[in-house]
């Protein structure tokens, strides 16, 4: 089945970007389902082995087993999002929102939902301003991740300014 394309400029010029219309039984879909799988499964496993190490090894996880995993499933996953949604809102997806909560956060546990809010709060936004502006949906995405760095930026310059 080929593609059909959809413009979604007021223009016509399709600068912004084009979707293709999803269809039955994409092979993406089935690469993406089983490293979110290995994400959800195991958590607990990969956020201590990653952040313990020394002791996930003292307590007889193979550690070089889960790094593995890990990097393997995040190099799938990262290979797939640069193929859909290109280097730039790809990039900006995987860093910008976790690097903002984890300056507003203490608790990793609170910093996976708080990144998983500001990602999707500024694609919605991204694609909003893209839409209606007329502007390159990657860097709008990325223009709108970058807002919610500011928070936590001025509250480390706050804070490292009393001590």
């Amino acid at each position: 089945w080929p593609a059909i394309p959809i413009r979604l400029s007021k223009t016509g010029s399709g600068h912004l970007h084009s979707l293709r219309c999803f269809r039955s039984g994409r092979p993406d879909r089935a690469v993406r389902s089983p490293p979110k799988s290995v994400h959800v499964a195991f958590y607990k496993e990969l956020l201590f082995v990653t952040y313990e190490a020394e002791m996930a090894r003292t307590l007889g996880y193979r550690t070089a087993l889960w790094d593995v995993l890990l990097y393997a499933t995040f190099g799938v996953g990262i290979s797939f999002a640069v193929r859909t949604v290109g280097a730039l809102p790809a990039f900006g997806f995987l860093v910008i929102p976790p690097a903002s909560a984890l300056l507003l956060v203490r608790s990793v546990h609170w910093a996976f939902p708080l990144a998983v809010l500001f990602a999707v709060t500024s694609g919605a936004l991204g694609y909003y301003l893209a839409f209606t502006r007329e502007l390159p949906t990657g860097a709008a995405i990325v223009a709108a991740s970058s807002l919610f760095l500011m928070p936590g930026l001025l509250r480390r310059l706050v804070t490292k300014g009393r001590s």
